[in-house]
């Protein structure tokens, strides 16, 4: 007799359950995303993280007809496809048919639901290893699901569930991410004893992010949109002097989901490069609407990731939308300490805060706005959208404190101040170096110290950013050929990127099986080792799998020009040329940092100095 022996179903459940339900905040997600599914317009929740435990999840959706009470229970039974062609134009929240029944392998589930064609409605009590209890059931059309007691039945995971607090913040959190993708749809959250959410129907997400953030006011916000034939990118942008050390004010959509993914982020980052330093993240919201065939939702149980039929396409799509969100603030730079470093928190109804708190929006907007009024400090009653084309406003200046403390001072040199041209209030004036590495100015009434090696990065950077972009580069032909060696598969990659490669100044053709010859490189190269800069463009583009010319290669290999291109600690430079240097600085469109994101010069002004020393 065979050791290979097939499972059990209930066992089989239990072992999805480890997928699909990690916590009571999986639960509370499958749930409410069958509501929406349902076509429910209002949802109401109640968790207790007490000992017992519960989570109910109320809709007025469509409901279950009887006969399919007990089939929703089924492993991998939906109403949400029927062939494996669905799955590539699958637009509902849930397809698997997974979560029911994994839910309700580890929990007691009690369901109350009465199908919109049904005069009475049918109540069923699930516990594992017990036989289902069905009845009748007198209510309203849609549908209540309760779950208790998670994981009694499987000791080993209730065991890894947090603190009360945590759990409920995770609650929270997940029921305000799916608020962002549904503003239209109005959302209760409420424990037995309390209201933590009340989240009104809102006609866009504008509204919605009113309601989850009431503190922001109005120039905290910049919102800027790309489209296309059969896309959209939305991106939500938070004054970029509110940045944050990790990624929780950055949160990705697609097509109303949720996701995380990995290479988005990173086109965020590099959207706000050459503003921020790469060790903190501007508070952004961006939402892509696709068509459901460039993309698979398939990839995960919990549906958190996904796979991008054109990821390189979005990728440039995301970064341009944020680096063009970052223009429709105001040129006008506040100082450092203009506002927190964080983003304020959404504000419950009780007035506490819970963690795992978070803000968004979606819909359809204005294309350009900014909010232009000042600061609700209650949850408000319904409010306009904005209208498009609105100029986006100033930003105050930092008012200090009566008395500053020295320790504040790292914080407020730290900050950094936002992109955009700004002509100095007075002649600029080098009166001396220090360390090898800075230069010491006047600057009307102010003081500015300026680091010349990031300040001449920039420079460098901007003016090889032109000529790229002009598609003027200047070539150089070698006196002597060079010869560049790949693996055979990479050599085939390659060749299809030769006419990229041309247009930023490199002439290859290929010589060999895999061998090409090397004749020009562009001007900016010059004295580089011709090899070195295309195995950067190598390792940034997957052995040259994927375009080269994608901005944030291109980029990259910029960066690392300007810098190896740039004066450095200890070079001479006298304060003429420090003087040059500075204006030519302030006249690049992103003066105070370096393309790598570090800050090329501090300003203390004249009231900050007398502030400092109490005059």
């Amino acid at each position: 007799m065979g050791i290979i022996r097939e499972l059990p179903p209930s066992l089989v459940n239990q072992i999805a359950a480890g997928e699909v339900v990690e916590r009571p905040a999986s639960v509370l997600k499958e749930l409410v995303e069958n509501s929406l599914d349902a076509g429910a317009s209002r949802i109401s929740v109640v968790v207790d993280t007490t000992e017992i435990g519960r989570i109910e999840v109320r809709d007025n959706g469509s409901g279950i007809q009887k006969d399919d009470v007990l089939r929703a229970f089924l492993r991998h039974a939906t109403s949400k496809i029927s062939s494996y062609g669905d799955l590539s134009s699958v637009l509902s929240m849930g397809f698997r048919g997974e979560a029911l029944a994994s839910i309700s392998s580890v929990s007691k589930v009690t369901l109350e639901t009465r199908h919109v064609s049904e005069t009475v409605g049918t109540r069923l009590l699930l516990v594992p290893g017990e036989s289902p209890e069905i009845s009748d059931w007198h209510g309203p059309v849609g549908t209540s699901l309760a779950v208790r007691d998670l994981f009694f039945n499987v000791p080993v995971r209730k065991k890894y569930l947090k603190s009360q607090q945590t759990e409920q913040g995770h609650l929270v959190e997940t029921l305000t991410r799916l608020a962002m993708g549904f503003p239209e749809i109005q959302f209760d959250l409420a424990t037995p004893s309390r209201k933590i959410l009340s989240l009104e129907s809102r006609e866009s997400p504008y509204l919605r992010l009113l309601d989850l953030y009431p503190a922001l006011s109005e120039e905290d916000l910049a919102v800027h949109e790309l489209r296309g034939d059969d896309w959209r990118v939305q991106v939500y942008l938070l004054r970029p002097d509110r940045v944050r050390k990790d990624r929780q004010s950055q949160h990705l959509f697609i097509n109303r989901r949720w996701i995380r993914h990995p290479g988005l982020f990173e086109a965020i980052t590099q959207g706000a490069g050459g503003r921020l330093s790469r060790d903190v993240h501007v508070g952004t919201w961006v939402y892509l609407d696709l068509p459901p065939e460039k993309l698979d939702v398939n990839v995960h149980p919990t549906k958190r990731e996904v796979r991008l039929l054109e990821g390189d396409r979005l990728f440039s799509l995301v970064r341009r939308a944020v680096d063009e969100s970052f223009a429709l603030f105001d040129e006008r730079v506040p100082s450092p300490a203009s506002s927190p470093a964080v983003p304020p928190s959404p504000v419950p109804l009780s007035g506490s805060t819970e963690e795992g708190s978070l803000p968004a929006f979606r819909g359809d907007i204005p294309v350009t706005f900014a909010r232009e009024a000042g600061i609700d400090q209650g949850l408000p009653s319904r409010r306009e959208a904005p209208r498009p084309g609105r100029k986006l406003p100033g930003l105050p200046g930092w008012t200090p404190e009566r008395s500053p403390s020295f320790d504040r001072l790292p914080e407020i040199l730290k900050g950094l101040p936002l992109s955009g041209r700004m002509h100095p209030p007075g002649e600029i004036m080098a009166v001396g170096q220090l360390a090898g590495t800075y230069l010491l100015l006047t600057w009307g009434e102010d003081l500015a110290i300026v680091d010349w090696h990031t300040a001449h990065e920039r420079i460098n950077y901007e003016r090889y950013r032109r000529q790229i972009d002009a598609e003027g580069v200047t070539r150089i032909a070698l006196l002597f050929p060079v010869v560049y060696r790949v693996s055979l598969t990479v050599a085939d990659h390659l060749d299809n990127r030769l006419e990229e490669l041309s247009r930023i100044g490199f002439d290859l053709d290929r010589t060999g099986p895999d061998s090409f010859r090397v004749r020009s490189i562009p001007f900016l190269l010059e004295g580089e080792d011709p090899v070195a800069a295309l195995e950067r463009l190598r390792d940034s583009s997957s052995d040259f799998e994927v375009p080269v010319l994608r901005s944030d290669r291109i980029d990259e290999l910029l960066m690392t020009v300007a810098c190896h291109r740039s004066v450095r600690k200890n070079d001479l430079l006298d304060l003429v040329d420090g003087e040059r240097l500075v204006r030519e600085l302030l006249e690049t469109p992103h003066p105070y940092t370096c393309p790598h994101g570090r800050p090329t010069l501090l300003r203390l002004s004249r009231e900050d100095l007398d502030q400092w020393f109490g005059r």
